[in-house]
């Protein structure tokens, strides 16, 4: 696991609907963070729940993509926990391009938090807006 970092991440609210913590599972989330006025984000596969009281998420994400330097910086993400049903394209988006290059953003419905990260309106089943504690 030398190539992850594990970011433990604290909700900063009270979980107001904690049906949302039984959508983590075996699947695939996008993560979104934001730096400097621009939003980027990546696709993992890792996202755990640790702690309960309070709500802590561990969230792994290679250390070689611009987005891990972007939440390490800034501590803020938010994790978007995909349906089944999301296409391919959306995989390609935030996968097998680098934000430090491409405006993943571009043309996509989405929203934003309180933490004023994009949370994206199709293809998802909940969202966490997340503080990072320590990597």
């Amino acid at each position: 696991m030398e190539n992850f970092d594990l970011l433990y991440a604290n909700n900063p609210a009270p979980m107001e609907n904690s049906l949302a913590l039984h959508t983590i599972g075996y699947g695939l989330y996008i993560v979104i963070t934001r730096e400097n006025g621009k939003d980027s984000g990546l696709v993992v596969n890792t996202v755990s729940q640790v702690g309960s009281n309070p709500t802590v998420l561990a969230v792994g994400i290679n250390r070689a993509n611009h987005s891990c330097g972007v939440v390490q910086r800034t501590g803020k993400l938010n994790v978007n926990v995909l349906t089944e049903s999301a296409p391919f394209s959306l995989f390609q988006r935030f996968g097998f391009q680098s934000g430090r290059d491409t405006d993943k953003m571009r043309d996509l419905v989405y929203g934003r938090s309180e933490n004023n990260l994009p949370i994206l309106r199709e293809y998802t089943n909940a969202f966490f807006s997340l503080k990072v504690q320590n990597t």
